[in-house]
């Protein structure tokens, strides 16, 4: 009888832990949200307003999978696509994640921005009970993170960021979690979450160093962590060539190391990732973090001053604290992974993406300052206040609410185009796949009118409006009076639908 109370104590216990955890991280999204965006209700955030492509990009990839497992028309860039598959450059793993919170979520507009608050959520609980983080620890989590503030202001978009953050606050609880005491459990789903991270982006291969420090006299699970470190990478190297399209050349993604990585000529892409890093970093302080402690600032510039403020009071933390080995592999692992994945990723990104990118990694490093850090936390949380004061306009970004011109018209055009594809009988993935013209003040968010399961290709509208460039996507949605929209005329493409900001045509052999 005693053990069976003791038992039900701690079952007790831990879904106290549990609901504490996730009553932690609505409070703080709730005051994040009360104190940043006030002015717009939760309920009416309508993001097809919003100019970044990648949004409306996500959702109908994610509402694809949910409705028919897949797309089943092509999404690329230049009209390109996948190998095997047509999902775009990401592939086909972000939105087979988002798909399992995404059936609480549905197939909105918004399913994107609810899934990434549930997997804050979720995130945020699993770190506090690995962690074992009490009330007062959860405090100064919400103080750092909120002071931050970058990586939160991703949890309300439509971008794919929250689900790195939802893996990396998994990592730092598991991670925590085996610094106490070793449990099978929490190394498997430390693994699992280090190999689904190394397979979205592969610079995350770094946090295999987490396993691999935290269990270093345990030399099965040391040698079985680097074995999964190994074949992860693969996986995403496999899944780079066969499952995702060819990104834009140039624009944000260098892929040449990798290419050559995957043509053997191991030495030739190590010396091009050296250089390029050098190369990225040099950029990086000359174009954003120079500028910004000078009066310039920029999103860029600010990324990268906090994470170099977290680092080094991580690192403090570290030289502080080193006779508490178990609670410093913790910071040390941390730090060595954030470096080096920020190293990868010059290799990888121009400084653009890079930003995204280290916005995410902040989270690490805020984890294993809230984990074990000291006395330097309380100076590591007043720098970040007077930075968020100080750097505020600059980087908060407004919420998009409902326009409701925008939306008639992504009504016209959806119910057009569902009655086209309803009728059609193909079984080439281009029948189903619609050109969106970049670059002629055409909103992204029209991308929302595409129905669910037709594919996009995100076209720039030089590329539409050369006649060398082949088209192969069944329809094109441009701009009125543009070179883009006379390259179809002259082709002879016939109107589908016109509305005020847009039209919408067909490709001339496939009209009926």
């Amino acid at each position: 009888m005693p053990e069976e109370k003791s038992v039900k104590d701690l079952k007790k216990r831990g879904l106290l832990k549990v609901a504490l955890g996730i009553m932690g991280a609505l409070c703080f999204l709730g005051i994040v949200y009360i104190f940043v965006y006030h002015d717009v209700e939760f309920w009416k955030l309508w993001m097809p307003t919003s100019m970044d492509n990648d949004e409306p990009y996500y959702n109908r990839q994610l509402v694809a999978v949910l409705e028919f497992g897949q797309p089943k028309g092509y999404f690329g860039y230049n009209e390109t696509h996948a190998a095997v598959g047509r999902f775009g450059t990401w592939g086909p793993m972000p939105f087979l994640l988002y798909a399992l919170p995404g059936l609480l979520a549905g197939k909105s507009v918004n399913s994107m921005v609810i899934c990434n608050v549930l997997f804050f959520v979720a995130g945020w609980t699993i770190f506090v009970y690995g962690a074992e983080l009490p009330g007062k620890k959860q405090l100064v989590l919400a103080a750092i993170l909120g002071f931050s503030y970058l990586p939160v202001q991703y949890v309300f978009s439509g971008t794919s960021e929250p689900l790195n953050i939802f893996l990396f606050f998994v990592i730092l609880g598991s991670s925590a979690a085996l610094c106490r005491r070793f449990h099978r459990g929490w190394y498997i789903v430390l693994s699992v979450a280090c190999v689904l991270s190394t397979l979205l982006r592969g610079y995350t291969v770094c946090f295999w160093i987490f396993p691999i420090l935290i269990l270093w006299k345990q030399k099965k699970y040391v040698i079985l962590s680097v074995f999964q470190a190994i074949i992860s990478l693969i996986g995403f190297l496999v899944v780079l060539k066969l499952f995702c399209a060819p990104y834009l050349e140039g624009e944000g993604v260098d892929l040449s190391g990798i290419l050559l990585l995957l043509d053997g000529q191991i030495a030739k892409a190590f010396m091009y990732y050296v250089e390029r890093c050098f190369a990225q970093i040099g950029n990086l302080f000359s174009q954003a973090v120079w500028p910004t402690l000078t009066g310039t600032p920029s999103r860029q510039g600010i990324v990268f001053l906090i994470l170099m403020v977290l680092e080094a009071f991580v690192a403090l933390g570290a030289f502080l604290g080193g006779h508490r080995k178990s609670e410093n592999k913790l910071r040390v692992a941390a730090l060595l992974s954030v470096i080096l994945s920020q190293m990868m990723m010059f290799t990888l990104y121009t400084l653009t993406p890079a930003t995204r990118h280290g916005t995410t990694l902040m989270v690490v490093l805020i984890g294993a300052l809230v984990c074990v850090g000291g006395k330097e936390i309380w100076v590591c949380l007043s720098m970040l206040a007077l930075n968020f004061i100080a750097m505020m306009p600059n980087i908060i970004n407004p919420l998009p609410v409902y326009a409701p011109v925008m939306d008639e018209q992504i009504q016209v055009v959806h119910a057009s185009l569902e009655q086209k594809i309803q009728q059609e009988k193909s079984d080439n993935a281009w029948d189903y796949t619609l050109a969106f013209a970049y670059g002629d003040d055409l909103l992204p968010g029209y991308e929302y009118a595409v129905p669910v399961g037709m594919g996009i290709q995100f076209d720039f509208s030089f590329y539409i409006s050369d006649p060398a460039n082949p088209i192969y996507s069944r329809y094109a949605m441009v701009n009125h009076g543009t070179d883009a929209e006379a390259r179809l005329l002259a082709d002879g493409w016939q109107e589908v639908v016109s509305t005020k900001d847009l039209i919408v045509y067909e490709r001339p052999d496939a009209v009926q």
